[in-house]
């Protein structure tokens, strides 16, 4: 076991490595991304020569992340799987995929394809957009992770012209980037909000007809732990959440995540305490109890073993950090 960072990308990754079950079939790899945004900014950008490639050549497997991700194709050909569906992509086509849905990206066989991303922290970004508001705030959320959109040329021109507009902004830096960079964010975002509205039944209604999809299946327990993980959490309803039986839920979550439900909880938790350490001054004490852990010791014990080192350790090395900006920290176990 060890933690995986990546400066270069800022992130830290989770790799559910293929494996062989009672069939003897072999399991399509996941990798789970936590990603980090600025400290005054919800959007992190991925952009530049580093971007061109041939994707899926070199990891194939599914993929989800923290934060909503919106693409764009500048050039290149090829096919995006999002959760079970496949659909092509072309230049000047746009992607966005809510938080926590497993999706690959595909080039053609030997075609370089050119594409950039934008990660957005919608939740922490609505959260203090209507901080007097916070029911509002968890309800706006929710309708924006409800749909995965693809925009294909020439479709949808005022979103793209948006979209185009933020990715313009994050590239080029200008004087004021990040004051207009939340403004069209809060434009893009009440867009998406009223297109998701009108199809949500469709969605959902979409989910309950394809329960064999099991990274479907577990997505509602995955966004319940994002939202409840300072609470004390019992698996059974989490399975609840995911209208299964525990016995069920525990062998689906393990086969596609390769860690239990209970892991998955700490590791949540884990990040979170890590933001805490990073953006604020309590005590050890009051993190353990904000991010669900109760007592110091079991914050202490289970922080170490997915950390290798104590969280008085890891506060002090993270603040003496050299060359970076102050930067969320995802401190999360990874494996091969």
């Amino acid at each position: 076991m060890k933690l995986c960072y990546s400066d270069n990308k800022y992130t830290t990754t989770y790799f559910a490595g293929e494996k062989n079950t009672m069939s003897g079939k072999r399991k399509e790899q996941i990798e789970f991304r936590y990603y980090e945004v600025p400290e005054h900014l919800p959007i992190l950008a991925l952009m530049g020569d580093n971007w061109k490639m041939e994707y899926g050549k070199d990891t194939p497997g599914l993929h989800f992340h923290n934060f909503m991700e919106i693409g764009y194709c500048h050039y290149g050909a090829g096919a995006m799987t999002v959760e079970s569906e496949e659909i092509r992509f072309e230049p000047d086509t746009f992607t966005i995929i809510p938080k926590n849905v497993p999706h690959k990206t595909l080039s053609e066989k030997g075609n370089v394809a050119f594409w950039e991303y934008l990660f957005i922290d919608v939740d922490s970004f609505l959260k203090e957009l209507y901080r007097d508001n916070t029911g509002y705030a968890r309800s706006l959320c929710k309708c924006m992770n409800a749909k995965t959109h693809l925009i294909r040329p020439g479709e949808q021109p005022e979103t793209a012209a948006l979209l185009k507009s933020l990715f313009e902004e994050m590239s080029e830096k200008r004087e004021f980037y990040k004051e207009k960079c939340k403004g069209l964010l809060q434009v893009f975002l009440m867009e998406l909000a009223r297109n998701n509205k009108t199809s949500q039944k469709e969605n959902d209604k979409a989910v309950i007809e394809e329960p064999e999809d099991r990274n479907v299946q577990i997505t509602a327990a995955l966004h319940y732990i994002e939202e409840h993980y300072s609470e004390e959490l019992k698996i059974k309803k989490l399975a609840e959440v995911c209208h299964m039986s525990e016995t069920h839920f525990r062998r689906v979550f393990h086969e596609i995540m390769n860690m239990t439900p209970s892991e998955y909880v700490n590791l949540v938790r884990i990040e979170a305490a890590c933001e805490l350490m990073q953006r604020s001054d309590l005590s050890m004490t009051q993190i353990s109890e904000q991010t669900g852990f109760g007592a110091p010791s079991t914050f202490n014990r289970n922080f170490k073993e997915m950390t290798g080192m104590s969280p008085y350790q890891w506060k002090k090395n993270s603040n003496n950090r050299n060359g970076r900006e102050k930067y969320r920290v995802s401190a999360l176990r990874g494996w091969y």
